[in-house]
């Protein structure tokens, strides 16, 4: 097994809380709580994920690279893939972030700016 298993899980677990933090599931929300709190995460932790943030440099700039790619903005992207490698977030960490946020992304936010506010009849001003 990898040394790196838990914490990469541990990180993992708050990308997830952010990632999910609009899911109205409870259930979900239940199951995420236990399995952070199984895996470390205190309270404080847990609702920081869900806020967007962490008290750890690595999480915060992991979080920040998922919530980037989700939203599909190409220059925040940038920026926290860089923020991401500089804090330590090897290749494959940084791969698992973006997949992660690739499967609950808005297909509207991945669209460019012009062609998202087509769709969605609305304009950014």
């Amino acid at each position: 097994m990898d040394d790196d298993a838990p914490p990469r899980r541990r990180l993992m677990a708050e990308v997830d809380l952010a990632l999910d933090a609009g899911d109205a599931d409870p259930g979900r929300r239940r199951r995420q709580d236990v399995e952070a709190a199984r895996l470390g995460l205190t309270g404080a932790e847990i609702d920081a994920a869900r806020a967007g943030r962490s008290f750890d440099a690595r999480a915060a700039a992991a979080i920040a690279l998922a919530l980037a790619c989700r939203s599909g903005d190409r220059a925040a992207i940038k920026v926290a893939a860089i923020r991401a490698d500089h804090a330590g977030l090897g290749a494959a960490a940084r791969r698992a972030i973006r997949d992660a946020a690739a499967r609950r992304a808005i297909p509207t936010a991945c669209a460019a700016p012009a062609e998202a506010a087509t769709r969605t009849g609305t304009t950014r001003h």
